[in-house]
């Protein structure tokens, strides 16, 4: 037995992520061209590498960006407990990676930087950098029900009225868009239903859980078993 301190020491997190990049806007703040190269602290196993792929198709975010040049140069192997997935492997460190980048940007550009974000959200119709179109696209309508609904300008300038009248502690507001993407590319799996005299139905197949599947499971059971006093009985393999 060792101690639960150094048991956490020897276990792998969440890699180092690295971005070096450019980024081009027009005199409208709209980005006009992003080039990146990431850098992934990988551990002593390779095992991000796979994670530094699912990056680079998340690090544009929520933003449309007409011309991209992403890549991952170096996954790096060092002498510390190698990294594992966590939670939104490669997906979480991407869009973190872009939204570093916007408030660089707006820093730099000297503008707000929600009015940076904002202007830049993807619109229906266009398509992402990897190829993808995006017919659905409401991150907009979204993000301006948002703005109303939470009262970002009320407690903008209740923020500001606190900032000025502290010196030492201060208070920060932020509106930050994801556009988390998750798909089971070619899963098949199969699948076995069991309907009990008792009216219980029990479903087990060789799937992973991701998000909501089980929940899923139970919504399609319903759209084609009908019966009265049904229980659903959902169980993990």
């Amino acid at each position: 037995t060792i101690p639960f301190q150094q048991a956490t020491s020897l276990l792998g997190f969440r890699g180092g992520w690295h971005l070096d990049y450019s980024i081009g806007f027009d005199n409208n703040n709209k980005i006009t061209g992003m080039v990146g190269d990431i850098k992934c602290a990988s551990g002593s196993t390779p095992a991000a590498g796979g994670t530094a792929g699912v990056a680079l198709h998340s690090l544009e975010n929520a933003y449309y960006i007409p011309n991209a040049n992403f890549g991952c140069s170096s996954v790096l192997k060092m002498n510390i407990a190698g990294v594992t997935s966590v939670r939104g492997p490669g997906w979480v460190p991407g869009m973190a990676l872009m939204e570093s980048v916007m408030s660089n940007a707006a820093s730099q550009l000297n503008v707000d930087p929600m009015d940076l974000r904002e202007a830049n959200l993807f619109e229906k119709g266009q398509t992402t950098c990897d190829g993808m179109p995006l017919p659905y696209m409401n991150v907009r309508q979204i993000w301006s029900q948002l703005k109303v609904s939470s009262k970002y300008t009320d407690k903008q300038a209740e923020i500001a009225q606190f900032n000025q009248s502290n010196r030492w502690t201060k208070r920060g507001l932020a509106l930050t868009p994801i556009r988390f993407g998750v798909e089971c590319a070619g899963a098949n799996f199969n699948a076995n239903v069991n309907i009990y005299p008792d009216g219980t139905v029990g479903i087990s197949h060789g799937g992973s859980e991701i998000c909501l599947l089980y929940t899923s499971d139970a919504a399609d059971e319903e759209d084609s078993v009908k019966f009265v006093g049904r229980r659903i009985m959902q169980r993990q393999k």
